[in-house]
């Protein structure tokens, strides 16, 4: 069977939440509404950026990233709800072999990465370009698929799943899209991340039935710098084009799991657990009642020690009286909100993207 075969019959179908606010693009469409600025050597170059433009400057650096700040294929905020209609929207497929395996790569691009809900307090983790992936392991010798690994955030977040567990519609495969971060997951449900505080939500929202363009890299006799610069740019992704920057994220070509097939070893991966949304719904709510429970009783603690042992004057047992248990749950109330709110600025500026 061809490339061109394996890749038709393997590319995944994608369910995007339905609240979802930043669907994927085309690179085409991408490049088309953004500036390509060489910061260090004081050049830009106005939309539409072409995928030679892409390739040409890669080739400048060596193919090398350029030093964070220097080179930025910049685009606006109007770009960041996506492309429509989705129809016209594919996926990206590389196709890498070992011995006894196929590997099909299918790369999904997003011009935004957006917020995440952090306890309903506040929003972290958004910026500019994203670019997901779901890697597709074949029998070298059947041609029948082993096993799938669905990628998500970092490294360790990613998960391979067995052929016989893989969710299929029509004979396709099947992955959930996360809203707004867009990691990539094989069922329904919500995704418990940081022990719950920064989770990923996904359902049956807008069904994408991307088609997939096959492409090589850039030391393949087969890639072709017309058409594939973007996988060759590895340098930023997404910023404003007034200074530079690094708020967007780096080129495909920098991506681990592009320089090298994604670690078959599943051990090597600590993927967070799928809950359902009923269950993740009651274990959320728990959560903040025992963290309130929490700095209730070590406010109540401290309270009763300053009563006992401090008003020693009084002569008399130290007992909480209602108008006490009243005031010790208003400032358990006042220490709750000011530990949640430092713990929101921490993980504003720590929360993985």
């Amino acid at each position: 069977m061809s490339n061109a075969d394996l890749i038709n019959r393997y590319t995944p179908v994608i369910w995007l939440h339905k609240d979802e606010k930043y669907f994927p693009c085309s690179v085409d469409w991408l490049l088309e509404h953004s500036k390509l600025i060489d910061f260090n050597r004081g050049f830009d170059i106005a939309p539409p950026v072409t995928q030679l433009d892409l390739y040409n400057i890669a080739k400048q650096y060596n193919f090398q990233r350029a030093a964070d700040g220097e080179v930025v294929l910049s685009f606006t905020p109007d770009l960041y709800k996506g492309q429509v209609p989705l129809s016209k929207v594919p996926c990206y497929a590389l196709v890498r072999e070992t011995t006894d395996a196929i590997y099909i790569s299918y790369i999904f691009v997003f011009a935004y990465n957006g917020e995440y809900s952090i306890l309903g307090l506040g929003v972290a983790g958004m910026h500019p370009g994203d670019i997901e992936h779901i890697t597709v392991e074949v029998n070298k010798a059947t041609n029948q698929l082993s096993r799938v690994f669905f990628s998500a955030h970092g490294t360790k977040d990613g998960r391979w799943v067995q052929a016989e567990d893989v969710e299929f519609m029509d004979n396709k495969i099947v992955a959930y899209c996360a809203l707004n971060g867009h990691g990539m997951y094989p069922h329904n449900g919500t995704v418990f991340r940081l022990g719950g505080v920064i989770n990923d939500y996904l359902g049956q929202g807008t069904l994408w039935q991307p088609k997939a363009q096959e492409f090589f890299k850039v030391d393949s006799p087969s890639f072709d710098p017309k058409t594939m610069g973007f996988f060759a740019y590895n340098s930023r992704i997404g910023g404003p084009a007034d200074r530079p920057n690094t708020e967007g994220i780096t080129g495909i070509a920098d991506k681990g799991w592009i320089q090298a097939i994604d670690n078959p070893d599943p051990s090597f991966y600590s993927p967070p657990r799928i809950f359902s949304p009923t269950v993740a719904h009651v274990s959320y709510i728990a959560k903040r009642i025992v963290g309130f429970a929490i700095v209730y009783y070590l406010m109540y603690k401290l309270l009763h020690f300053v009563a006992k042992y401090v008003n020693k004057s009084a002569g008399s047992k130290s007992t909480f009286t209602l108008k006490q248990h009243i005031v010790t749950i208003l400032l358990a109330v006042v220490l709750y909100m000011l530990y949640k709110k430092v713990g929101l600025k921490i993980l504003q500026k720590y929360a993985p993207s």
